[in-house]
């Protein structure tokens, strides 16, 4: 039986990343299910309110499941699910969206925490970057840079 772990946050990750789109696009395009799965997941279900649940498919075989914490229409949603640990251990983890309108595009703030260490972070980190793939119009910054043919993805 597997054992949940709650993990102290002390470390997170945070990435900011720039869209040639308006604020209700972005947002639109991490809380509709079928604009999801336009951009990069394979499969989405999700109820947009707080408190709703989402389970989402990744392009790869990743699989998550759980609950909005936050829903504000427009401006920010948080995303929290139970992830499992090579230990066999589960943790929780989640992360927070914000879009903000910025000159002529969106800025898009993720902040995702719950990891006990910094390694456990970059690992997250690597595929964190699958949280937010590159759109046309939309850069990331240059640690992290999209993997190969990511820019196929629009919003």
């Amino acid at each position: 039986m597997n054992q949940l772990l709650e993990l102290p946050k002390t470390f997170a990750i945070e990435q900011s990343y720039y869209f040639k789109s308006a604020p209700e696009r972005v947002f639109n395009a991490l809380t509709e299910p079928k604009s999801l799965e336009r951009w990069f997941l394979s499969k989405a279900k999700l109820v947009p309110k707080k408190g709703g649940s989402f389970s989402f498919n990744w392009i790869g075989g990743y699989h998550m499941t759980g609950n909005l914490k936050r829903f504000e229409p427009n401006k920010t949603v948080s995303f929290s699910w139970t992830d499992k640990l090579e230990s066999g251990k589960l943790a929780k983890t989640l992360a927070s969206f914000e879009v903000s309108g910025k000159g002529k595009g969106t800025l898009l703030r993720l902040h995702h925490t719950g990891f006990k260490d910094h390694d456990r972070g970059e690992g997250r980190g690597r595929r964190g970057r699958e949280i937010v793939p590159t759109a046309r119009g939309g850069s990331y910054p240059e640690e992290a840079k999209p993997r190969r043919g990511a820019d196929r993805w629009r919003l």
